[in-house]
């Protein structure tokens, strides 16, 4: 978090020297979580991963692995009609270029629900 907040232009001699240069071991790693989480967040850490998966599992849009293109919110649906295009003149034998594409999003965007749905 404290390179991010140096911004592009910081210098890292060897990532070797990480968490043994004065800033990784002055700094209070232990307090400033404590101050940006609630004393349950932080009992209820160890168990975050299996509630995430469980929540996954019981996601009601995905059943039997199989998934629906209409779940799709509008971007989503440009990204993947760009894809399966794509993908259709390649199957046509069209002389294509590799198609990239970066899927960006903050949490909760739905990026894995769209590589599942592309996936599929």
């Amino acid at each position: 978090m404290i390179l991010s907040g140096m911004g592009p232009n910081a210098v890292i001699d060897c990532s070797s020297d990480l968490g043994s240069r004065d800033m990784d071991q002055n700094h209070d790693w232990i307090n400033d979580t404590r101050q940006h989480y609630s004393s349950t967040d932080l009992e209820n850490a160890d168990i975050f991963v299996h509630q995430a998966s469980s929540n996954s599992q019981n996601n009601p849009r995905v059943e039997n692995n199989l998934v629906d293109y209409q779940t799709l919110n509008e971007k989503q649906k440009i990204v993947f009609k760009r894809i399966e295009s794509h993908y259709h003149n390649i199957l046509m034998g069209h002389q294509v270029e590799p198609l990239r594409i970066i899927i960006m999003g903050t949490a909760g965007t739905g990026k894995s629900y769209l590589i599942e749905v592309i996936r599929d």
